[in-house]
């Protein structure tokens, strides 16, 4: 995992938070390195908000300004933490024998019906690992990670 960020840092291609002041911006790429080796999301988005990474307001579609939600730490950590993670189960699939298939990580109380037909869905570890290389932030062309759907990898047996 931190290889991959560490990657993404070398060719300058790390995702950052349109929410993050610059201070914050700086603060993530510090502190993601310690997180991904003994951290989780969770520790992550503590330490996020500890460090006062977020912009406090932002300007809305209609021009209005409106003040960024509590949740932003917690939504970006377990966003970001769960996309260098499926880099590191695609990379090690592709080192072994091993297919790759969508489950529901985190429970989810109202699932979108497109996150429910992902479940159980076999992914392609090379083409995953491309996609998530090439698309950052939450526009991934196959969909993965899906912002708030709870759903991850796993590695299989084939």
């Amino acid at each position: 995992m931190v290889e991959e960020f560490n990657s993404d840092i070398k060719s300058d291609n790390c995702y950052t938070s349109t929410r993050f002041h610059d201070v914050g911006k700086n603060c993530y790429l510090k502190i993601m390195p310690e997180h991904l080796s003994r951290g989780d999301d969770d520790s992550l988005a503590q330490a996020l908000r500890n460090n006062d990474c977020f912009i406090t307001h932002e300007t809305d579609k209609n021009g209005r300004e409106k003040r960024v939600p509590l949740t932003a730490p917690q939504t970006f950590a377990e966003g970001e933490f769960n996309r260098f993670y499926m880099r590191a189960v695609a990379i090690r699939a592709l080192k072994g024998s091993n297919s790759i298939e969508v489950y529901r990580a985190r429970n989810s109380e109202n699932p979108h019906p497109d996150s429910e037909t992902m479940v159980g869905r076999l992914i392609d570890a090379q083409v995953l690992l491309n996609d998530l290389r090439d698309c950052k932030g939450i526009e991934t062309t196959l969909g993965l990670p899906r912002p708030n759907s709870g759903l991850s990898i796993k590695l299989i047996s084939k």
